[in-house]
């Protein structure tokens, strides 16, 4: 049995954490290969007894939908199957900038209450 757990949404650069624990039907230490669907991944980690819960933290660089994958491996080499999670990292909100009418309040900063009358703010 496997258990992958952790953040399911969230905003990109910021490191998340996830929970990964395994059991071994000999009791044997167990490692984990994650793959971050971002073309990066773990590696093996170093070995930890069964059933224990491993944190390793992730962050992604870029929106997008990301499967991550993880396996199990014990100490003499049996591999689990893949067991996988859904994550998104959604779209930051974008900020729109008016080069314009910024140079032309900031040459009449009088105009700015003028404005937001006339526009009804």
């Amino acid at each position: 049995m496997q258990l992958l757990d952790g953040t399911l949404e969230g905003e990109v650069n910021i490191a998340y954490k996830y929970i990964f624990s395994a059991s071994d039907p000999d009791n044997n230490p167990v490692g984990y290969f994650v793959d971050w669907g971002d073309g990066s991944n773990s590696g093996w980690t170093m070995d930890y007894a069964p059933n224990v819960e491993v944190f390793l933290w992730h962050r992604w660089d870029e929106e997008g939908n990301y499967t991550i994958k993880v396996k199990a491996r014990d100490s003499p080499g049996e591999e689990s199957d893949w067991a996988y999670l859904e994550v998104t990292m959604p779209v930051n909100q974008q900020s729109y900038s008016f080069p314009l009418l910024q140079r032309f309040l900031e040459r009449f900063p009088n105009m700015f209450p003028i404005l937001r009358y006339l526009i009804g703010l």
